[in-house]
């Protein structure tokens, strides 16, 4: 086998993990949203409005938390994530620092997310079903309600 085939095969290897990793991750977003939705519709009186709101409940959780996925792989949170490393390591540690400044750190991060796969996609593709099964759910709802 030579390089090129060698790096054929790592390239469809590399897919296949990150295809499973956003399955993975969109299944356990899925059930967090279906969590939140049972646990509220049950504990708030099993009405059909507190079905819509558990839904929004769900849908506003799962596209946070997928925004915020974002927001820190385009390196939004490195200067707080960096700040509290050197407080800890000026209080607690006594080996040499690992980043000799923030550049460092910002530039270790960035060759780390290169690799990283893209998890926040498969969150945001959930959060998206549960928006339109709200907009379904309101649709339901006001029609109910005015007809």
């Amino acid at each position: 086998m030579d390089d090129k085939e060698f790096q054929k095969l790592k390239a469809i290897e590399e897919r296949k993990e990150m295809i499973i990793s956003m399955i993975f991750s969109g299944v356990i977003a899925f059930i967090l949203g279906a969590f939140v939705f049972v646990l509220y519709f049950f504990l708030m009186g099993h009405r059909f409005i507190d079905a819509v709101n558990g839904t929004a409940l769900s849908t506003i959780i799962l596209f946070s938390y997928a925004i915020l996925s974002i927001l820190a792989r385009l390196g939004a949170f490195d200067t707080f994530a960096y700040g509290f490393i050197q407080l800890g390591h000026a209080m607690f540690s006594k080996n040499p620092r690992k980043y000799a400044n923030m550049a460092d750190y910002k530039q270790a991060k960035y060759d780390q997310r290169k690799t990283k796969n893209k998890t926040y996609i498969a969150t945001l593709i959930v959060s998206s079903l549960f928006l339109i099964a709200l907009i379904v759910l309101e649709i339901i709802y006001h029609s109910k309600i005015g007809g």
